[in-house]
């Protein structure tokens, strides 16, 4: 197993394919749509829909090939997602609460470049989480992890069942 260094991203694209709630239907504008699924869900969906031009490709340009869902143990839903990169064909994605997916990065991408994720960063978006938290706000983090074609190759076939896919783990703390 690898020990997985995710990156923070910019989250529109894939949030929707990270949703399960859904349109009621595509045959008019996004604004008129009705969206099939919780709240957060659905606040995704119509924020992420408002920022993308081809939102109604999206989820056969990036087809999801594997999926663990949200549970209360976890707190994260991940998908793994038919998107080539330099390193391979697949990019995993994740997104859940702060605490869970900030303690998984290393990385964070910052005006399309990635770059260290640094005590300070960690410290602004803690200051910042616990400020829209404690104004009521429902506050979720994405990330994401380029899986390496050396572990994953185009032709490897993700199992829940024989847990073969990149296990979450939190990063052992360094003293």
């Amino acid at each position: 197993m690898c020990f997985l260094q995710f990156n923070f991203f910019y989250p529109f694209p894939l949030s929707l394919s990270l949703s399960r709630a859904r349109f009621d239907r595509l045959d008019v504008p996004v604004e008129q749509r009705q969206i099939l699924g919780d709240a957060t869900e659905s606040g995704l969906i119509r924020f992420s829909a408002s920022k993308l031009l081809d939102v109604d490709n999206l989820a056969g340009k990036y087809p999801k090939i594997f999926e663990v869902p949200f549970n209360s143990t976890n707190k994260w839903h991940l998908t793994i997602h038919k998107k080539s990169h330099s390193k391979g064909p697949f990019t995993l994605f994740i997104k859940g609460a702060p605490e869970r997916i900030l303690e998984l990065c290393t990385t964070i991408l910052m005006d399309g470049n990635t770059i260290p994720l640094t005590s300070d960063h960690r410290t602004l978006f803690n200051e910042t989480y616990e400020w829209m938290a404690g104004k009521g706000h429902r506050v979720l983090a994405f990330a994401q992890l380029e899986l390496s074609n050396d572990l994953y190759p185009e032709s490897f076939v993700f199992d829940k069942k024989e847990e073969n896919y990149p296990k979450v783990k939190k990063k052992k703390k360094t003293s």
